[in-house]
């Protein structure tokens, strides 16, 4: 079929729509002749000057797409007072729509999906304008910003699963502390101001949350607070706590000694007494250092052998109350304890053997008269020693030959 002027009515029209649709077989079941630009434009003419084929047409299967290529746009159809509604189903995007001059509430009307909209641009304060409520905008992926300017709530988006991540920068600290939808570690994790935290949460939170004594310091807790919450002395002596500071919470001197205060000096400095020093490990040398005297170290129970190692005399230990045993534990010969004045007697009852007591310069007859037999004294002395402490040859002749 050849055209060479506008069609006279729709009959006429629609063969040549349906050739342009391909619905026409040509002889023998071939395919009809692809219509020319010609036969198209006069198409569009007509269907342009009358409204009423145009109608007609549509009646009779006339579509957007084909509509689209006869050149056939909304805005005619408008004119012909067709409804968003009608032209949607007739198959015209929303963009096209729009173009002839439909608002985002006649597409709303006209039956177009939050989906749809999203596609043309609509920011959610668009859409919530437009009628639409949060909850309806919540499942659409527009980001937390687009949401809250749209007036959604932070309760809202937690709701529909934005992460704190999202809401961490569009909402304000003060709100997502104060909402209560966040645990303490995940507001930890994305850093909210600690200080604002105080405001909210305990310290015994803080510490259960992860909260370092470096943190926590910062925030102004202090050594005493911390230490209740089970910090370590090293902790908070990390994190910047003095000496003084952590003798105050109640740490002992080991439990500082044990982080690295192993100078007897700072520590009584800081208040520590000599007594605590002591139990803490501290030597007899360290506190003498200190000025520590002899009575009270030997009251804090360092022994005699100690405290003669520190240089103090036989005198001197005598003069504050060492014992005889005592001072023959820390090796003291029985010539310096009877110099020191303490008497044979108690040289002898606290084990001093006559080799030792000779040495001291006793005789035999000395020793004999307190009571050594002759079997321990006659490996120490000579036989003339023993004849004049008064044994005769007769006692003498078990141990010689004469």
């Amino acid at each position: 079929m050849v055209i060479n002027s506008m069609p006279k009515n729709v009959e006429e029209a629609e063969k040549i729509l349906k050739e342009i649709q391909g619905e026409d077989s040509g002889p023998n079941g071939q395919k009809a002749r692809r219509p020319s630009g010609r036969d198209i434009g006069s198409v569009s003419r007509l269907a342009l000057d009358e409204g009423h084929i145009v109608e007609k047409l549509i009646s009779r299967g006339l579509d957007a797409k084909t509509m689209r290529r006869i050149g056939i746009y909304p805005q005619r159809l408008v004119e012909l007072g067709y409804t968003v509604k009608q032209l949607k189903k007739l198959g015209f995007s929303a963009n096209e729509l729009i173009s002839a001059g439909f608002s985002l509430s006649d597409l709303i009307k006209g039956g177009f999906d939050l989906n749809e909209l999203k596609k043309l641009g609509y920011q959610p304060i668009d859409l919530v304008q437009a009628g639409f409520k949060i909850k309806d905008l919540l499942n659409l992926n527009y980001n937390a910003t687009e949401l809250k300017r749209a007036g959604a709530k932070l309760i809202d988006l937690v709701k529909a699963g934005y992460p704190l991540s999202d809401l961490r920068y569009v909402f304000n600290e003060r709100e997502i502390i104060g909402s209560k939808q966040f645990s303490l570690v995940e507001l930890k994790t994305y850093g909210l101001n600690i200080f604002e935290l105080k405001k909210v949460y305990s310290l015994k939170e803080f510490a259960m949350a992860g909260y370092g004594a470096q943190e926590l310091k910062n925030c102004g807790y202090g050594a005493i607070e911390l230490k209740k919450q089970d910090f370590s002395a090293q902790q908070l002596k990390d994190a910047g706590y003095s000496l003084e500071q952590l003798k105050t919470a109640g740490f002992s001197a080991s439990e500082l000694m044990r982080c690295g205060y192993n100078k007897a000096e700072e520590l009584r400095k800081a208040g520590y007494s000599i007594k605590e020093l002591a139990m803490a490990g501290f030597d007899s040398y360290q506190l003498k250092k200190l000025g520590i005297g002899l009575k009270e170290l030997k009251n804090l129970g360092f022994s005699t052998f100690e405290l003669s190692n520190l240089g103090f005399s036989i005198n001197e230990l005598v003069k504050v109350g060492c014992s005889t045993r005592e001072l023959k534990k820390a090796n003291f010969t029985a010539n310096e304890l009877l110099k020191a004045g303490i008497k044979l007697k108690e040289l002898i009852a606290v084990g001093y053997y006559p080799a030792d007591l000779r040495k001291a310069g006793c005789s035999a007859k000395t020793l004999a008269d307190l009571g050594f037999g002759l079997n321990e004294l006659v490996n120490v002395f000579s036989m003339s020693d023993l004849k004049k402490a008064g044994y005769s040859d007769l006692d003498l002749k078990r141990f010689y030959e004469f």
